[in-house]
Order: structure tokens, then sequence, then C-alpha cells
């Protein structure tokens, strides 16, 4: 019973992951990409949560993972670029290795893995949408606003003749 719940979980998780369009993915919203990559990462997660007997490291990593989830995925979520990438590098990860420490058959744990990597190579895919739309926003404010503001109006900008200064004749 418990080998079939399992094999339940890990196609539809499958299924939902399997037909995420990647195509015009700058022009979508950090809501659109978590209506994506929630279903198969939440089914994971409610799957991994009713194992029996996973090792207390898997445990640690579910339990990183459940908040971390829950800010993207849940239906009051805003979600953003920041919580996106805390999703793909700290919540994915730590389903792997939750994954990879269950019980689970290989077959069952491969296709749980297929989804959770789509979902995270989404993710990344959007996050270098975002940042080569918009390449100053990967900057600090302060390396925008110290160095480059500055060289950009100045190398913007014509010398002003003053009023009261005559100009020098040419030779």
């Amino acid at each position: 019973m418990k080998k079939h719940i399992l094999a339940l979980i890990a196609v539809s998780a499958l299924a939902a992951c399997g037909t995420t369009p990647t195509t015009g993915i700058s022009a979508q919203t950090p809501q659109q990409i978590a209506a994506q990559v929630c279903p198969p990462v939440e089914t994971a997660l409610t799957g991994l949560q009713s194992l029996v007997g996973l090792p207390i490291e898997a445990m640690g990593a579910i339990n990183t993972a459940i908040p971390i989830v829950n800010g993207v995925c849940a239906a009051d979520a805003t979600v953003n670029l920041t919580n996106l990438q805390t999703l793909q590098q700290t919540a994915l990860p730590a389903l792997l290795s939750a994954i990879k420490a269950s019980a689970m058959s290989a077959e069952q744990q491969n296709a749980v893995v297929v989804d959770i990597t789509a979902a995270k190579l989404l993710i990344d895919a959007f996050i270098q949408a975002q940042q080569s739309v918009s390449p100053m926003s990967t900057l600090p404010s302060t390396v925008v606003n110290t160095v480059l503001l500055p060289a950009t109006i100045q190398a913007n900008s014509a010398p002003l003749a003053s009023p009261t200064m005559p100009t020098p004749a040419a030779k």
C-alpha cells in the first residue's frame, strides 16, 4: 500500500511538472513561476512528510524546506525574485537530500528528483532572464550610486559655459 501511495505521488508530481512552458520566461511574473513549480514541490513535500522512519538528517532537511515552500506556495504568499531564489537555493536541495535518504525505491526517487530538478531549472532560468533584463538590478545600490551613476552623468554632460566668463577665441 505504501509503495502504491508513493508511486502515485511521484507520478502526479511528474505529470504536474512535465507541462511547464519555458518560452517567454522573462515575460512571466514570479507568481506565474510559482504556480508552475509549486504543485510538484508541494507534492514531494507532502509525500516526504507522510513517510515513516526517515533518518534524522532527512527530517531536518524537510523542516528546513517547509517554511520556504510555504512562503512561496501558500495561497496568500507574496512571491518575488528573492523568495524564489531561496526556494531554489535552499528548499529544493533540502528536499532532494531528503528524497535520496528516504526508503523510496530508486524508480520513485528518480521520478520525484526529476520533478524537483525541473522546478529548480525553471526558477534558475527565470532568475537569469530577470537579471539579463535589468543587469543593474543585480549590483548593490552603493555601486550604482557611487560609481556608475556619477561616471555616467559625467560622461554624458557637456561642460557648461559660464555667462560671466567669455569663451576663448579659436586660433
